[in-house]
């Protein structure tokens, strides 16, 4: 969910492509547009939550732009 994994995808994407003979295989993006999730994986409790609440507004987006 923040740059370093989006490059990730991206490489095996590239992957993907070349095995399905040039074949556009997924359209990948930051699950939030406009900022990166924080990992909070170092932090405490409090990082934790604000990670959580950070996804949940995105995830509410995301399904109101799908209904």
């Amino acid at each position: 969910m923040d740059h370093n994994n989006l490059t990730d995808l991206k490489d095996l994407r590239t992957k993907a492509i070349k095995q399905a003979n040039g074949r556009n295989v997924a359209d990948l993006q930051l699950f939030d547009h406009t900022q990166a999730v924080a990992d909070p994986y170092y932090g405490d409790e409090q990082d934790f939550e604000v990670m959580f609440s950070h996804l949940k507004r995105v995830a509410d987006q995301w399904i109101k732009a799908w209904q």
